[in-house]
């Protein structure tokens, strides 16, 4: 049974939940109350880990509700205003939700708009350019190759089912090369608060403080009848990209970025242009 005390709460978890998590208030971003095929269900969130109350493990649901109560009103979160979508038909149905406390100033989710330009400026480059890029997969496959065929064969062991085998490798290598570069750009939810900004997608999410971005910079493209505002923030090792459409929350982002970072840098540029 999950025990809420007065600075930590803890959760189990692990298989057949032997074991359990020890998540502090200040840690928790979301939670949401969920219903299940009848059951209540309070999930949990971290950046980097979530939890599961499931109102059968409790007494009654007059405790599911003093421990949802409990939690938020210690937790760093506030009623979301986010549309809740009630579907009869979904077997999942989120009923409320909390978000982080205080709310970020800026927030979007990557448009598919951004997410077909990128992949237009890859299929409209010539097709042996794209393979050239893909040399390097290539090379590193027969460096593991090689050298183990020559030992195969030095010592008259039989060769064919191992070409085999590094035929297909090379191919599955060839195949997530070849999707990889066709689908550069990340989808995501992308929240500035006060201290960092949050990128939230594909059940991760990563935090970057301004203090570790060091220039900024942003682009605008039109693409399909519609301005993109794509934002560019270098970092130590590598330039993270994300695009907008929206020209109200490209203003606010703006003001953010100046005041947190500075002025933008036209040094700062997309190297996939």
């Amino acid at each position: 049974m999950s025990q809420v005390y007065n600075h930590p709460i803890l959760l189990p978890c692990g298989f057949l939940h032997a074991t359990t998590q020890c998540i502090p208030y200040r840690d928790i971003t979301e939670m949401c109350e969920i219903r299940d095929h009848g059951r209540a269900i309070l999930r949990i969130e971290t950046r980097s880990w979530y939890g599961e109350i499931w109102d059968d493990a409790l007494s009654d649901i007059t405790d599911f509700h003093a421990i949802r109560d409990f939690i938020s009103s210690h937790a760093p979160i506030t009623t979301s205003d986010e549309e809740i979508i009630k579907s009869a038909g979904s077997w999942r149905q989120v009923l409320m939700k909390w978000e982080r406390f205080p709310k970020p100033v800026v927030r979007w989710t990557v448009p598919d708009s951004y997410l077909r330009y990128r992949t237009h400026l890859v299929v409209s480059t010539p097709l042996l350019d794209r393979l050239s890029k893909m040399s390097m997969t290539l090379v590193w496959v027969a460096v593991i190759a090689v050298p183990f065929l020559l030992y195969q064969r030095f010592f008259h062991e039989p060769l064919l089912g191992w070409i085999v085998f590094f035929i297909f490798l090379e191919l599955f290598f060839i195949w997530g090369s070849w999707m990889l570069m066709h689908d550069p750009a990340n989808w995501g939810e992308i929240s500035c608060y006060e201290e960092e900004i949050v990128w939230e997608g594909c059940k991760q999410s990563w935090n970057y403080n301004y203090r570790d971005i060091l220039g900024w910079n942003e682009i605008e493209r039109e693409y399909e009848g519609r301005i993109l505002y794509i934002f560019l923030f270098k970092f130590k090792d590598y330039v993270l990209d994300a695009g907008m459409d929206d020209p109200e929350k490209r203003d606010r982002l703006v003001r953010v970025l100046e005041e947190k970072i500075g002025s933008r840098s036209n040094e700062v540029t997309a190297e996939w242009e």
